[in-house]
């Protein structure tokens, strides 16, 4: 009885240890480091493409027909162009007001799109990549001009949004959504603001070229990294974000943006000033004449976009990269102990489970020999005949 009252005392004093030790931990703060996640547009593909995606014709208001414009662009190393037409101006003849179809020049993909016009005027011009009906009506309000190109799977491009004359007003500006992009060259600022406000918004260069004897048409461009040059898998990456933007004055370089070990890595091909933009357009860090630079970010940033300068002055700037802090939470599951109940049977002095002999034996000993050890059946610690009367019912039953 003894070595059983010992097994239970041990028992019993783990239970407590552990739980003493479970409860000390509930009253204990260990410093958890947070993770900083980085969301970035950037997928490694095989080519690079350049591309145009807002320019006019002859179709509307621009000064060159549409083949004449997708040559121009073939000629200046253009991968692909999207001819974007105004259809749905007052202005614009009824025989006009088309989706500009493809003239069919050969060795540059051709994208079908548009710019509408909503009730805003050209206050809320949208650039329509990948147009597929013919929206004429200039009546209907930007958002509602968003949603049908976004039910016809375009790509929806806020067109000058920063331009004095006819810019888009920050109170309609604020309460857009869905929308993919910018237009983004002169006045960063709007879109930094529109980022900092948490909308996830891509940047584009464009040309909005109308007069095409202005070098400048060709000076701005995207870049899209994709694995083949087709209308779909160009139209995905754009959707993605998984381009940047260049405004080229004299010589052109790459840009290419990654993310490595929590940091991002900006590299161009040639020394230019890098720059790591954050929440409205304060710039985190700048670095005179290199080819690759990275920055670490602590979380705090909500966005980080890298730019590019060339010393001609040549820009080149990324779509963003999304910056958030996520704190691991750590649950401390205390199973419970689960301790076998083993019935111990009355009169048994060897611990074998079963009142016998050898128990009556030990019994005998223990009670000539007036000593406790193993047959203290009643536990009133001492040996006499009401042990053995104990034994003996057990022995019997």
């Amino acid at each position: 009885m003894k070595r059983i009252f010992k097994k239970t005392f041990t028992r019993f004093h783990f239970i407590v240890s552990y739980l003493f030790f479970c409860l000390l931990i509930s009253f204990t703060s260990f410093p958890i480091r947070a993770t900083i996640v980085i969301d970035s547009p950037y997928v490694s593909k095989a080519y690079s493409y350049k591309g145009q995606v807002h320019t006019h014709t002859t179709q509307s208001d621009g000064d060159a027909s549409p083949y004449d414009a997708v040559t121009i662009y073939k000629n200046a190393g253009y991968d692909f162009v999207s001819l974007t037409d105004h259809i749905s101006e007052p202005w614009v003849p009824d025989d006009k007001k088309v989706i500009t179809k493809n003239p069919g020049v050969t060795g540059i993909l051709f994208i079908p799109g548009t710019e509408q016009t909503t009730s805003y005027g050209a206050t809320g011009d949208i650039v329509w990549l990948n147009a597929a009906i013919k929206e004429t009506n200039p009546w209907i309000s930007p958002q509602e001009m968003i949603d049908v190109i976004n039910k016809n799977n375009g790509i929806s491009i806020l067109a000058h949004p920063w331009a004095e004359s006819h810019g888009m007003p920050n109170s309609i500006l604020d309460n857009l959504k869905n929308y993919t992009g910018v237009e983004t060259y002169s006045h960063q600022e709007v879109w930094d603001r529109i980022l900092s406000s948490g909308k996830k918004v891509w940047g584009f260069s464009v040309s909005d070229c109308h007069n095409y004897s202005d070098i400048n048409c060709m000076k701005k461009f995207i870049r899209v990294s994709a694995n083949d040059l087709n209308v779909e898998e160009i139209l995905k990456n754009i959707k993605n974000g998984n381009f940047y933007s260049a405004r080229i004055v004299n010589k052109d370089f790459n840009l290419k943006v990654s993310v490595s070990d929590g940091n991002i890595i900006a590299a161009t091909d040639i020394g230019t000033t890098i720059e790591f933009i954050g929440i409205n357009g304060n710039i985190k860090k700048r670095v005179l004449s290199s080819k690759s630079v990275s920055f670490s970010p602590n979380g705090s940033e909500k966005y980080i976009r890298v730019k590019a300068k060339g010393s001609d002055g040549s820009l080149v700037w990324s779509n963003p990269l999304f910056i958030s802090q996520v704190t691991p939470t750590i649950t401390l599951t205390v199973k419970p102990i689960v301790t076998p109940i083993v019935t111990i049977k009355i009169g048994d002095a060897n611990g074998d489970n079963k009142a016998d002999l050898i128990d009556f034996s030990i019994w005998k000993k223990e009670y000539l020999n007036n000593q406790i050890e193993k047959a203290d059946f009643n536990n009133d610690k001492k040996i006499d005949l009401v042990d053995f009367s104990v034994w003996k019912n057990s022995y019997l039953n």
